[in-house]
């Protein structure tokens, strides 16, 4: 049975048999499993890469650090990871079975769709790798947990994921694309507008509409959760990651930090540091 994000949304379903894995692709960069249909939904975050998918009759798809990539059981396809942002770069995969109240399973209305994220996603990967990597308790619950909040936050955020294919989204995906892949750029709004040929107005309006914040609010956004990914994973010194990031100064990078997570990048460093 196929269902579209939105209906899957307004139905009971349930999850089962789920996985978490991460890979590192900079060295094998390619997968392919034409001839092998994939036997479970996966759900894919880019983490510091990008992909290229190409299906079985040729069409393609380009997915970016950040996005996130649906593969329906059945699926037949093969993708080459390229652009890797740094020795890190990988992707976190949830492999996973749906079904609906009686137990039939269910799959997306498509076989390979290309989602945009928002925070809440990317936290849900960071925790499903951290759970995966550690002998926490109730492991398989706290994966299912992860599942239904990514499931439910492409639900609520329907409208969103699915303007990307208008218009508007293409004027403004160069300037999206440029902060996602240097949040440490103090590029101006003025500077970002001429990038994609609009002016700054439109440009305000058009980040709006798509991604539901500023350019300026969209960036610092990305930069505060690249910071909790150097608080959480490395020991670089809190000064030296304001200043990775283009943070003025690390008096402004610690006050940015505890106005949008109410700690200090120290503090949150001890509680969450495994």
């Amino acid at each position: 049975m196929r269902k579209s994000i939105d209906e899957l949304y307004k139905s009971n379903y349930s999850v089962q048999s789920l996985s978490v894995l991460r890979q590192y692709w900079k060295k094998t960069n390619t997968f392919s499993c034409f001839s092998q249909p994939k036997k479970q939904e996966l759900f894919l975050y880019l983490d510091g890469c990008d992909a290229v998918y190409e299906r079985a009759d040729g069409t393609k798809l380009f997915a970016q650090s950040g996005n996130l990539v649906y593969t329906a059981t059945g699926s037949e396809y093969k993708v080459k990871f390229i652009n890797f942002k740094g020795a890190h770069s990988s992707t976190v995969g949830i492999s996973f079975y749906l079904f609906d109240e009686e137990n039939r399973p269910i799959s997306l209305d498509q076989d390979l769709i290309v989602f945009n994220t928002n925070e809440e996603i990317a936290s849900a990967f960071e925790k499903a790798v951290i759970y995966a990597d550690s002998s926490t308790k109730n492991i398989r619950a706290r994966f299912k947990a992860i599942l239904y909040q990514i499931l439910s936050e492409l639900g609520e955020n329907r409208r969103f994921f699915a303007l990307q294919s208008e218009h508007g989204y293409s004027i403004i995906s160069r300037a999206i694309q440029y902060i996602d892949t240097n949040i440490e750029s103090n590029l101006s709004i003025a500077e970002l507008a001429e990038m994609c040929k609009i002016s700054e107005v439109y440009l305000r309006t058009l980040f709006q509409k798509f991604t539901g914040k500023s350019p300026s609010r969209y960036r610092m956004d990305l930069r505060l959760k690249k910071a909790k990914k150097y608080l959480l994973y490395g020991d670089i010194p809190v000064n030296e990651i304001g200043e990775l990031l283009g943070f003025s100064s690390v008096a402004y990078f610690i006050k940015s930090f505890k106005e949008k997570y109410e700690c200090s990048p120290l503090e949150y460093r001890k509680k969450n540091k495994t």
